[in-house]
């Protein structure tokens, strides 16, 4: 079974079709890379589809667009971001209230 794009985007002219095993290995290996590895690796697949293929990949894979911009601008300039996840969370609580200790 082939996964057919239903709604062409405006900038594509053609559906793409994508082999199940294709579909699942796009999948899998976007599920199994971490942070800038896995934006590259979706910017390059999205390349390689070519005009249109950030909302095709959005559409047809299911990845977040902004994702794919992001490892667009670090495939175009070379430098990766490096992301804040110990930065995010509740604060501790003598941040809320400096009075408390």
């Amino acid at each position: 079974m082939n996964r057919v794009l239903g709604k062409l985007p405006k900038e594509s002219k053609f559906a793409i079709r994508l082999p199940d095993g294709m579909f699942d290995a796009l999948t899998y290996a976007e599920a199994h890379l971490k942070n800038a590895r896995r934006r590259t690796f979706m910017a390059e697949t999205v390349c390689s589809i070519g005009e249109g293929g950030q909302r095709t990949a959005e559409k047809i894979l299911g990845w977040n667009r902004g994702t794919i911009r992001k490892g667009m601008h670090e495939l175009q300039s070379g430098i990766h971001c490096i992301d804040n996840f110990s930065g995010r969370g509740r604060k501790l609580s003598e941040e809320h209230l400096p009075d408390l200790l």
